[in-house]
């Protein structure tokens, strides 16, 4: 797995795509709903890991597949 590094900590692209996707969802909500929503990123996560790892492991699949061409 591929980390970035900072003088803090480092960050897997996992983690960093997993909160661009926390703030998309929660523009959708927001947007849908009208309101803000009421849970966690963490009890998102837990709600949608099998969702979400698919869809970051397609995202890497495709960009592998683009770069190799």
């Amino acid at each position: 797995m591929k980390y970035i590094t900072t003088s803090e900590s480092h960050f897997s692209h996992f983690r960093l795509w997993l909160a661009s996707q926390w703030t998309i969802h929660c523009n959708e909500v927001l947007s849908v709903t009208h309101k803000a929503t009421t849970y966690s990123m963490e009890n998102w996560i837990k709600r949608n890991k099998h969702f979400l790892r698919r869809q970051y492991s397609n995202i890497i699949k495709n960009d592998s597949k683009n770069w190799n061409e």
